[in-house]
């Protein structure tokens, strides 16, 4: 029996069946590596509360740039290849200031859409504006994995994003599982390896109209030269949290905020679904604002009701739903990676320690969360101007400054006491249910 061989583009014979599953399984165990790395390597088996590590600067997140209809635009790495970008930028794989990437094709579109309006008084030597792709390397490379059917109606072959599409139509006509498993056939998971160059590898080049359309470059220069102490880091994560609070309760009516003299934080939702309330403890009795709005973020991913628990399978581990957990996390750990927070053991362990290190599972669930967490960031967005962020931070450090006075007055010998000393937070252990 002659082995099945796949054709490239030619025509010609590459490789069998069984090098292409070895193939794929070798791709995903890699996509799985970059997960964990993600979430933290070093993490401990059980959330550790008391190893906090603080952020000493804000970060630039990874982006891609895409160009629609002869436009570009800056958007989201989804959760997968956003992991597998930081994992690599923190092993100093990938050697950029401004981490914005596009692929080969979107990338030579771009530039040559603008090719009248280079700047070749700023080119390098030996540069080709016929050719400006020459000679560049690729910064970054994603490796993703998709699913693929055969549309037995349409006759062809779908996958990714058209292949869901697929799905939504056939479920709106109201088939079954079986029924649309009778249209759409041979169901398998593939893999491809992508390619991206960096945006700023040609910032000399491109007309400025575009480096200034991309906020990136602009954050980049104001956040160079600019290292934060873990008490302004503190601060400004006190803001975020402040923001989250605004936006989430401000945006969405069904959406409560309570502060009550608890020890832990947990989110109670209506049986019927028609209101969430979020119950947080007090904010001295978390181990820092970054910690405060990491729970915070947590339980408001939960009061969105974003995520079908009857998708979900029923499994507790202490009492929590796990997969309901690990998908909260997920997302809560993206939107304060987004935020510039690199607090990636505190999230870690709590991911592991739900998952029992079952990274397949983790995986599943990164992709879920990527339609799950833009709720909460794209509301945080929405609110997070500049003007009510100097205003917050105005407020707070006025009462910061009473509260120091205070403990001045209670202990002279605490006059000469920094007001991040007086502001240390209360170390308990506080657990996210």
């Amino acid at each position: 029996m002659a082995r099945k061989t796949y054709r490239n583009k030619s025509g010609k014979r590459t490789y069998s069946k069984e090098d292409a599953k070895k193939k794929n399984s070798e791709a995903l165990e890699l996509i799985e590596t970059q997960l964990a790395k993600f979430i933290g390597s070093d993490a401990t088996e059980k959330p550790d509360w008391e190893s906090y590590i603080h952020s000493t600067e804000l970060n630039v997140p990874p982006r891609k740039l895409v160009m629609e209809a002869g436009e570009h635009q800056v958007e989201q790495f989804n959760v997968i290849q956003f992991a597998q970008v930081e994992a690599d930028m923190h092993e100093g794989k990938i050697e950029v200031n401004v981490p914005v990437f596009a692929t080969f094709k979107h990338l030579n579109e771009l530039l040559t859409s603008c090719k009248d309006e280079f700047r070749l008084d700023n080119a390098p030597q030996g540069f080709d504006p016929d050719k400006p792709m020459k000679g560049k390397i690729a910064k970054a490379a994603v490796i993703s994995s998709f699913a693929t059917a055969w549309d037995t109606e349409e006759k062809k072959s779908l996958t990714g994003k058209d292949l869901y599409k697929r799905i939504d139509e056939l479920q709106k006509r109201g088939l079954s599982r079986e029924e649309m498993h009778e249209i759409l056939t041979n169901f398998q998971t593939k893999t491809r390896q992508w390619q991206y160059f960096a945006i700023e590898d040609f910032k000399d080049i491109l007309p400025e109209r575009i480096i200034d359309s991309i906020p990136e470059f602009a954050a980049y220069e104001k956040l160079k030269s600019k290292q934060m102490t873990p008490e302004r880091v503190n601060l400004e994560a006190r803001i975020d949290a402040e923001i989250v609070k605004i936006a989430m309760t401000t945006e969405y009516e069904q959406i409560d905020f309570v502060e009550k003299d608890l020890n832990t934080a947990h989110c109670v939702t209506a049986q019927d679904r028609s209101r969430s309330t979020v119950f947080m403890a007090e904010r001295s009795k978390y181990m820092s604002d970054i910690h405060y709005c990491s729970t915070m973020l947590h339980e408001f991913v939960h009061a969105t009701q974003s995520i079908d628990k009857r998708k979900l399978d029923s499994k507790r581990v202490d009492g929590l739903a796990v997969k309901e957990e690990i998908l909260t996390e997920l997302s809560a750990t993206m939107i304060m990676k987004k935020l510039g927070y690199d607090n990636i053991n505190k999230h870690a362990g709590l991911l592991k320690y739900l998952s029992n290190n079952d990274l397949t599972q983790l995986q599943k669930m990164a992709k879920k969360a990527d339609t799950v967490y833009p709720v909460v960031y794209q509301a945080y967005e929405k609110y997070n101007t500049q003007e009510l962020r100097q205003e917050l931070r105005e407020r707070f450090e006025a009462e910061d400054k009473q509260r120091l006075e205070v403990v001045k007055e209670k202990q002279p010998e605490a006059v000469e006491a920094t007001v991040a000393e007086a502001e240390k937070p209360t170390r308990r252990r506080n657990r996210r249910p």
